[in-house]
């Protein structure tokens, strides 16, 4: 009843005339209050809460340039740091609006919809948008939006990763720019050290194992043991930040055959077809 303006003020009795104007005004009140400029300015002219709810129907209705308009507007205005730079919500409203204006009649071509989504990146893409490029000027008919918005999602984890490592390796920085003796000290203080005992550098005589034979590492068996390597513990602080960097960083189940590598490691057991714990906590074999 509120929003109708079709019944005859005459009809009524005083009071429920006067009761109805009221109704009809608070709801002309709440329309105009819950919109903003743009739409109000639609319904300026608007004396009675039936007029206003038909100009914006006939606004916002499935038919018609002014809703398409809008759809049209939004696509243009998303990108990818408008959504703060998170590809899921970039891709998923840029779909959304495509399927709204294909539902209007609407379709955009694929090629088109691709050229948008590459063109709103940001600048951390840019070798993905040219290797995309020259992938689809080779193969055209393999061009699709799944997989466009799929590889996209991929990459972005991939970059998050490499941000993740950044991080790791920008706190390290400025750790060691903070306390740079700190970092230098371990390794200083180890070359200083020279045993009393047998006068030899790099320990001390409390950890001699020619005056004390029990205290010498034990050397890993087998073909791993002409490998071996027994880990220096200054080098502990580095090999827990590149321990933390390889689980930082996405991975897959790629590998890069490096064969001047002095150090193999892999986060991932999976990858294992078996493995043996190792009973030596002291050292570390690298194969």
């Amino acid at each position: 009843m509120l929003l109708s303006n079709i019944v005859s003020l005459a009809s009524m009795t005083p009071d429920l005339a006067k009761s109805y104007q009221t109704g009809a005004d608070k709801a002309l009140a709440y329309i105009q209050l819950s919109l903003q400029d743009g739409p109000l300015l639609q319904i300026r002219h608007a004396i009675a809460p039936l007029d206003a709810w038909s100009a914006l129907r006939e606004l916002y209705s499935l038919k018609g340039f002014s809703s398409e308009f809008l759809l049209l507007k939004e696509l243009f205005t998303t990108t990818l740091s408008s959504k703060n730079n998170d590809m899921e919500i970039f891709l998923h409203t840029t779909k959304r609006l495509v399927d709204d204006l294909m539902a209007k009649g609407m379709e955009l071509p694929t090629k088109l919809v691709v050229a948008w989504v590459l063109n709103n990146l940001t600048s951390e893409y840019e070798s993905y948008v040219a290797n995309t490029i020259q992938t689809i000027r080779l193969n055209e008919a393999s061009v699709s939006i799944e997989t466009i918005f799929s590889s996209l999602l991929d990459e972005s984890r991939r970059l998050e990763g490499m941000e993740s490592t950044q991080t790791l390796l920008a706190r390290q920085n400025l750790a060691n720019k903070a306390n740079p003796a700190s970092s230098k000290s371990k390794a200083a203080t180890s070359k200083k050290q020279k045993c009393k005992f047998c006068n030899k550098p790099n320990h001390t005589e409390a950890t001699c194992w020619q005056k004390d034979p029990s205290k010498k590492p034990k050397k890993a068996s087998g073909k791993a043991g002409a490998n071996a390597t027994i880990s220096n513990p200054d080098d502990d602080e580095e090999m827990q930040l590149f321990t933390a960097i390889a689980m930082h960083t996405v991975h897959t189940q790629d590998w890069i055959l490096d064969s001047g590598a002095t150090t193999h490691i892999c986060c991932n057991r999976e990858l294992f077809t078996s493995s043996t714990a190792s009973s030596v906590r002291s050292n570390r074999v690298l194969a």
